[in-house]
């Protein structure tokens, strides 16, 4: 999930909003929907919290564009993007003032160019927000990342600049090795979010 603008936001997801934004992309134009749902829950149910993640999760995860349900004390909104790149910060113009301590869960679309369903944009918005977790899936897998509130950057870093110091390292061994590493971007992730203290998990959808 890259972090781009949009030319356009639709706030509602209904037959109108819908509408607005298939003649907005039609017309080029980059656009993101957003909208409330529905559903509720008690943000100390547990339960409660993971059956909607697993229903969030089978609805999006054989979707074309990138879905991102957010999960925020107690309600529950929705942003559509397109096969790149959701961006669910922009449920705030639905009223929360701020994401913090929500947990995301989004879809990483089929794509020839992805090695993994995890990306450095992922993590930098957890940071950036101040998320509690950010969970993704695609066909084969579904990770998250949780910040525990001990996680912490080094001093004028962000989030990306680690991971781009941990690839850069994986590249100069596997050029010493002579063995190319096919997970180069994700063992990068993997090591960054080991370095400042985020816990992550990852498992097979089968």
């Amino acid at each position: 999930m890259q972090e781009l603008k949009f030319d356009t936001i639709v706030l509602g997801g209904g037959p109108a909003g819908m509408s607005a934004g298939m003649y907005a992309a039609r017309g080029a134009v980059s656009t993101a929907i957003v909208e409330n749902v529905p559903d509720t829950y008690d943000p100390g149910d547990q339960d409660a919290i993971d059956k909607l993640l697993t229903k969030y999760e089978n609805r999006i995860v054989n979707e074309p564009v990138e879905h991102a349900y957010v999960l925020l004390k107690g309600k529950v909104y929705h942003a559509i993007g397109h096969d790149e790149n959701v961006n669910f910060g922009r449920v705030m113009e639905l009223g929360p003032s701020s994401l913090e301590g929500a947990i995301v869960i989004h879809n990483h679309p089929p794509s020839e160019y992805a090695t993994s369903n995890l990306s450095h944009f992922d993590v930098t918005e957890l940071f950036a927000q101040k998320l509690k977790t950010i969970i993704g899936c695609d066909l084969e897998y579904r990770y998250w990342v949780t910040n525990n509130k001990q996680a912490k950057l080094p001093d004028g870093y962000s989030f990306e600049m680690v991971w781009k110091s941990k690839r850069n390292d994986l590249v100069i061994e596997s050029l010493i090795a002579g063995v190319e590493n096919k997970n180069l971007d994700y063992d990068a992730i993997i090591q960054a979010c080991e370095e400042v203290g985020l816990k992550h998990e990852r498992s097979s959808r089968s």
